[in-house]
């Protein structure tokens, strides 16, 4: 697991791994590279790989994950197994 504390961090982390992570986890309003930003870059370069978007933004935020592409909106606060059901569906989907 890599966690990486803004957005220009967790985009070197994945563009220097060939190995792609299984799950990315991200939140919508980070420094330097937003998380729309960042999912929208992600996408272009591994778009198999599953996104959850984590926000507390109380405007749009789902419709703005979604024009990303994003698999999924988490509003925060949130509970952890929802966050662990998502997850899990999200990798066995990505398995199949």
């Amino acid at each position: 697991m890599v966690t990486p504390c803004n957005g220009l961090e967790d985009l070197k982390v994945f563009e220097k791994n060939e190995k792609r992570p299984d799950l990315v986890i991200t939140d919508l309003g980070m420094p330097l590279v937003s998380g729309i930003g960042l999912i929208s870059l992600l996408k272009k370069q591994s778009p198999q790989t599953p996104i959850i978007a984590l926000t507390g933004w109380d405007k749009h935020p789902q419709e703005l994950a979604i024009e990303v592409n994003a698999d999924t909106t988490l509003m925060k606060p949130f509970d952890l197994n929802e966050r662990d059901q998502d997850m899990e569906k999200l990798l066995v989907k990505r398995i199949r």
